[in-house]
């Protein structure tokens, strides 16, 4: 499964299991712990576990974002290459 890597959110360490690069680690640490910030910020003084799963709602949130905006570049390629299909096939 790959080498185990430490990382620390919030001040607490955990060991990751994968075959993921050190950098990529180093994305993901730094990342959830700005999301971390954000959710301290903008909702002021919670406890630890509240905390979390109001991260996880804004992480899955950025998720299904995503793959909205994919969902729409993948039509509008699929448009783009329809189109260029027609075009070509009037020209042959």
């Amino acid at each position: 499964m790959g080498d185990s890597v430490q990382i620390e959110v919030k001040g607490k360490k955990f060991f990751l299991k994968g075959n993921h690069d050190k950098g990529y680690i180093n994305r993901v640490e730094k990342y959830i712990n700005e999301r971390i910030e954000e959710v301290e910020k903008a909702g002021g003084p919670v406890d630890s576990s509240n905390l979390m799963v109001l991260v996880a709602l804004n992480l899955v949130a950025d998720c299904l974002k995503k793959e909205d905006e994919i969902e729409n570049l993948l039509k509008t390629v699929e448009n783009n290459s329809t189109r260029l299909i027609n075009i070509i096939d009037t020209c042959i």
